[in-house]
Parts: C-alpha cells; sequence; structure tokens
C-alpha cells in the first residue's frame, strides 16, 4: 500500500485532492454526470457491460474445455494462439488506424466476429479447432477494445476522456465476474449431466458438439456466441447504437485548440501574424 501511494504521488500528482482545481467529490460527479447524461453514450456503456456479463465464462473456461479432452502442453499450444490472435489484432489497429466513419458499426461487426469465435470453440473438441476459435476471440477483442477507444478519443471531449475510460473499466471489471458466477455452474451441474453418455442432450446437441468430459463447457460457449450475437444484433437496431455516428457529433479537438491558442499568444507577443494568416499591406 505504501509503495502505491508512493507511486500515485510521482507518476500522477493531479489524481491527490490537494492538487485539484475542484474538490475530489465533484470532479468524480461531473464525470459520472457526463459520462451517464449522454443517451447514446450511456447505451454504449450498457452494451459494453451485457456483452462483459458473457465474456466471463468465454475467457476463463478455455483451460478446463482444453484439459478435458487434452494436456497442459494442449493448454500452452491454445495460448500461444491466443496470445497471437491478441498480437495481430494490435498490428492491425497499428497500421490500419480504425474505421474513419461509422466507428459504431466497425465495433458491431468486430463483435459478431466474437459472437463466431466463440461458437467455433464450443465445437466437436480438438486442439486446432479451439485454438481457432480463441485466436479469433483474442484478434476480435482487441480490435473491440481499440475500436472503442477512437469511438471515445473522437467523440468525447478530451477533458472527459479519462472519466470514461475509467467508468467503462469498472463496468467490465464487476460484470466480468458476474457472468462467470452466473454461467459457469451451468456447465458442470446442469448440461455436463445432459450432455453425458446417454443424458438428455446426447442426440440432438451431441451429433454437433459431442458427448463426454467438457461438453457441457463447450455448449456453455456456443449459448455465450449465441447471446453475444443476439445482442448486437439487437445494439444494430436500437437508435442510439446504430445511430451513434450520425446522432453523436465529433468533439472540438481540445488539444489542436490550445495549439493555436499558444500560437496566438505567441504572435501577440513577438508582434508577427499567427500562422496561416497575411499581414494587411502597408
Amino acid at each position: 500500500m505504501f509503495a502505491l501511494g508512493v507511486l500515485a504521488v510521482v507518476h500522477f500528482p493531479n489524481l491527490m485532492g490537494l492538487r485539484r482545481r475542484e474538490p475530489l467529490l465533484t470532479e468524480v460527479a461531473n464525470g459520472l454526470r457526463y459520462s451517464w447524461g449522454s443517451p447514446a453514450l450511456r447505451a454504449l456503456l450498457l452494451f459494453s457491460a451485457m456483452i462483459n456479463v458473457f465474456l466471463g465464462p468465454a475467457l476463463i473456461l478455455v483451460v478446463p474445455l482444453v484439459l478435458s479432452f487434452g494436456s497442459l502442453s494442449d493448454v500452452a499450444q491454445v495460448s500461444f494462439a491466443e496470445a497471437l490472435g491478441a498480437f495481430l489484432g494490435g498490428i492491425i489497429f497499428a497500421v490500419w488506424g480504425g474505421p474513419v466513419r461509422r466507428r459504431m458499426l466497425g465495433l458491431l461487426l468486430a463483435t459478431f466476429v466474437l459472437a463466431g469465435t466463440c461458437l467455433v470453440t464450443g465445437l466437436r473438441p480438438s486442439v486446432p479447432l479451439v485454438a481457432a476459435g480463441v485466436f479469433g476471440t483474442a484478434l476480435a477483442l482487441a480490435l473491440i477494445q481499440s475500436i472503442y477507444t477512437t469511438i471515445v478519443q473522437v467523440k468525447v471531449p478530451q477533458r472527459f476522456h479519462g472519466r470514461v475510460f475509467a467508468l467503462n473499466q469498472m463496468i467490465a471489471w464487476s460484470t466480468l465476474p458476474l457472468g462467470f458466477l452466473v454461467l459457469a455452474p451451468l456447465a458442470s451441474r446442469a448440461f455436463e449431466p445432459l450432455l453425458a453418455s446417454g443424458g438428455a442432450l446426447a442426440g440432438p446437441v451431441g451429433q454437433v458438439i459431442g458427448v463426454g468430459s467438457g461438453r457441457g463447457i463447450g455448449l456453455v460457449y456456443i449459448v455465450v456466441g449465441l447471446a453475444i450475437a443476439a445482442l448486437t444484433a439487437a445494439g444494430l437496431r436500437t437508435t442510439r447504437l446504430g445511430r451513434f455516428d450520425a446522432d453523436v457529433p465529433d468533439a472540438a479537438p481540445d488539444d489542436l485548440v490550445g495549439l493555436q491558442t499558444l500560437k496566438q499568444r505567441h504572435a501577440v507577443a513577438t508582434g508577427s501574424s499567427p500562422v496561416g494568416e497575411r499581414r494587411p499591406a502597408t
């Protein structure tokens, strides 16, 4: 705790209450009021929260899924595929930079890809199939997080970026374990017996995802993929998300405004005209 306190003082002095222009509670209240006061931004945060509820088991249960039919070396291969997907997603976004227009549509399309990779992960157990699904999940998550960041940077005033990101993190880290606690018990307590040899679902569902150990987790992945796809389809039909780019204007570029102000002050101090302006002929 002492080390964290020292880091906060050294690296983040603006977080300390005595250094703020306004009281800390006032700034927190203003940040929450801004984040929750915009209907479109509120819809985006709620959409992220609902997706995160289903991401919890999808991110945590992959190791038990692989161990149900493989070994620790198989877990390592799947983990490598996941890391490769996340790395490739970062490279793609670093080169591409994200959608210039219709950013919300790009976010929803990436979420559809996430739903599809969850479905792939839950199919018949094999290391290549699960690795492909986990690779795609990590790739889609990297793109989703990057596009979400560009949406905030473009649509939210710069002084509120930190508040919106903090609220998103708070929602993410509270909904991820909630989803795991709600959905994970279904795998062992409900679905696993149903997908055992001779179980009630061994016939119709078992034909697709197989039967035996770990198939309850596989069915959870199928349910998660279908749920994410349904939520994303509903998001496309929701006015506040479907028309997000058109209804929410781009925020003023605070950093460029500040730069222009500095140029004008320099011009006044030196007696020269600002860049881009011509002095009248004498």
